[in-house]
């Protein structure tokens, strides 16, 4: 995939793809396999961990965990984001526990009270001054990659990545009259799935389970019957779906005209940003997934809900209703998913065919395995 490009043709994306079989079962379930992805996936990649409008203000933080590596992101005294290592340089203690919250200029270390600035300079160390060797000004947290994207924020810890924005410009245009930086979240939800991360993202990326999985949140809205692969890219694949006119009909009576068109209102465009951000939109609300592997068998899942900030400070958007709907949603996706991971230890598993329903997750499957290949001792057949 060497630039982006929409088939409507189910013919043609199916062509377009050399394998329309998922991936083995050791994928999901061997222990070394799941390290040479760590190494190979989440040790290189752009990785979604949240919305700008969360760090707001200077010393607005959110800490958590990617592959097995403590991050911290803030918002600087220079108004910039900065991701940080947040283990103290003295005695490798944690910081900074996992989840959001906000600093006043500074990271204190509670076990011998280690200061950093926001920037990661060290600016405090009881008696380390009086230590011959000791050189505060060559002290300071490591600093990973960060950047911004349509208010959403993507750290790497491989300071080599490129830029992410110029991978992801056919995305941003495509929802370019959402105005993605100046929406608003209104529903988060940070949860723990007992899956292999890349049985959440599969799931997240097709809209033929809808049917199944979701026949009275889901289906009736956005119908299974009329999914068809959708815009493609190298750090990206996507599909869409039609949204039932009548519950359209109704969204756009309820809400006034945020500059949105009836294709916008009418289909549901599901973007697969690899390796584990999922984006769509759905009429007037975009929904971002980021799915980051805690083991073999465990992913966590940070989602939230985001609507434009003229609805929602017009108070047009019930927020506890998002939240119960993104938590149902969530949680049979979740029990799918759990029982999926189950069925993967078998020893009569093999891999399944994709349906016509499914082509983007050819492109999934393509860039994991081309990710593995050349990253270390995995199984990658």
């Amino acid at each position: 995939m060497s630039e982006a490009q929409d088939d409507g043709s189910h013919k043609g994306a199916l062509a377009m793809a050399d394998d329309m079989h998922i991936l083995p079962p050791h994928f999901y379930t061997d222990a070394q396999h799941h390290a040479t992805e760590i190494h190979g996936i989440f040790e290189k990649e752009w990785l979604l961990v949240g919305r700008g409008e969360q760090l707001r203000d200077v010393g607005d933080y959110l800490s958590l965990t990617i592959a097995e590596e403590p991050v911290v992101v803030v918002r600087s005294e220079s108004r910039q984001l900065v991701a940080l290592s947040p283990v103290c340089r003295h005695r490798y203690m944690r910081m900074v526990a996992p989840g959001s919250g906000h600093v006043d200029g500074s990271f204190t270390c509670d076990y011998h009270l280690w200061r950093y600035r926001l920037d990661g300079r060290l600016s405090a160390a009881p008696f380390m001054d009086q230590t011959p060797g000791f050189d505060r000004s060559t002290c300071r947290l490591p600093v990973f990659a960060v950047e911004e994207w349509q208010g959403f924020v993507f750290v790497s810890l491989d300071g080599g990545s490129p830029p992410l924005a110029p991978r992801l410009a056919p995305v941003a245009d495509k929802l370019r009259r959402y105005q993605l930086a100046d929406m608003r979240q209104v529903a988060f939800s940070d949860e723990v799935w007992r899956c292999n991360w890349k049985v959440a993202v599969e799931n997240g990326s097709e809209s033929y389970h809808h049917m199944g999985v979701h026949p009275e949140l889901v289906e009736p809205k956005i119908p299974t019957r009329g999914t068809s692969a959708g815009l493609r890219g190298d750090a990206f694949t996507s599909h869409r779906t039609p949204v039932a006119q009548e519950d359209t009909r109704q969204v756009s009576a309820a809400r006034p005209d945020i500059g949105l068109t009836e294709e916008d209102l009418s289909e549901m465009n599901v973007f697969t940003i690899f390796p584990s951000t999922i984006i769509l939109n759905f009429q007037d609300l975009v929904a971002w997934f980021s799915f980051l592997p805690i083991g073999v068998d465990g992913c966590r899942l940070l989602n939230g809900f985001c609507f434009s900030s003229r609805l929602v400070e017009a108070g047009l958007i019930d927020n506890d209703a998002m939240a119960r709907f993104m938590c149902g949603v969530n949680k049979e996706d979740r029990a799918i998913s759990e029982l999926v991971q189950l069925g993967m230890k078998s020893t009569r598993a093999e891999p399944g065919m994709l349906s016509i329903k499914e082509v983007q997750l050819a492109d999934f499957f393509e860039y994991v395995r081309g990710a593995v290949s050349t990253s270390g001792p995995g199984k990658v057949t």
